[in-house]
């Protein structure tokens, strides 16, 4: 080993000023640096200790591109990164867990094989492994799958889990071309109804205009596994449909929200 030493003082406790060590340099002791230490290459030690109003761990690749920060203000701990790339958290050497980037945060490994995450427990009830939000487009239609048109016609989803919420609006529903007689049907949901005892639906009232009277509510059901949706008298029995020809034609509204489970 040799040390290229310029200014400073040798003794008992020297001092440097500028030192520059070629080899390996070992300390049975303590090191105090009161400016910068640059490290090229690999350091090895027991505990680094960094003090300083505003103390910052900095690593940089040869390059001088790639910057990594941690930075202590306060009581807070700053980890980031200077360049494009992501922070990672690993197990095992190289198994990420953990993914941090402007884009958000990426967890993984937290639950089954298939994706998803435990709320409140680890058994098989507590994994939400499904989140999904989009878009459907509710069409009206007859017994005979004939289609309406209207010149509005949009719908939006969100899936938790089983839990499918759906937001339908319908604006003047030309009925023109649909058996009069026929149920209405609205077909295009994102995801059919799960298969329940006793044929269990759900209902919900809708906000309409000249779909029966003004003074009639209107309730809408998805049953079993079917892919559709139907109408009804909210003050009728089940199985007492609305028809066709409770829509006026041209001039027919329907806005309404649903929940149901599917499979």
């Amino acid at each position: 080993m040799s040390i290229k030493q310029n200014g400073g003082v040798f003794g008992r406790n020297p001092t440097f000023n500028d030192v520059t060590i070629e080899g390996q340099l070992t300390f049975d002791g303590d090191i105090d640096i009161n400016s910068d230490l640059t490290i090229e290459g690999t350091m090895t030690a027991n505990d680094v200790n960094i003090t300083d109003t505003t103390p910052n761990l900095k690593f940089t690749d040869t390059d001088g591109n790639h910057l990594a920060n941690f930075t202590q203000s306060g009581s807070h701990l700053y980890i980031d990164n200077d360049s494009t790339g992501d922070i990672r958290f690993r197990v095992d050497g190289n198994q990420d867990r953990l993914k941090v980037n402007s884009t958000g945060i990426d967890v993984i490994g937290i639950a089954t094989m298939s994706g998803g995450v435990y709320l409140g427990g680890t058994g098989a009830a507590n994994l939400l492994d499904d989140y999904e939000e989009g878009t459907w487009t509710p069409t009206v239609k007859d017994n005979s799958d004939n289609s309406a048109t209207a010149s509005t016609a949009t719908g939006h989803y969100t899936k938790i889990g089983r839990e499918v919420h759906i937001v339908c609006e319908l604006d003047f529903i030309d009925t023109t071309g649909l058996v009069s007689g026929d149920q209405v049907r609205i077909s295009g949901i994102p995801f059919n109804a799960a298969t329940l005892t006793n044929n269990v639906q759900w209902f919900n009232v809708m906000g309409k205009s000249n779909v029966l009277t003004t003074s009639d509510s209107v309730a809408v059901s998805i049953q079993d596994t079917f892919g559709y949706l139907r109408l009804k008298k909210a003050e009728d029995n089940l199985g007492v449909w609305l028809a066709v020809s409770a829509l006026t034609s041209g001039t027919a509204k329907m806005k309404f929200d649903l929940t149901y489970c599917t499979s």
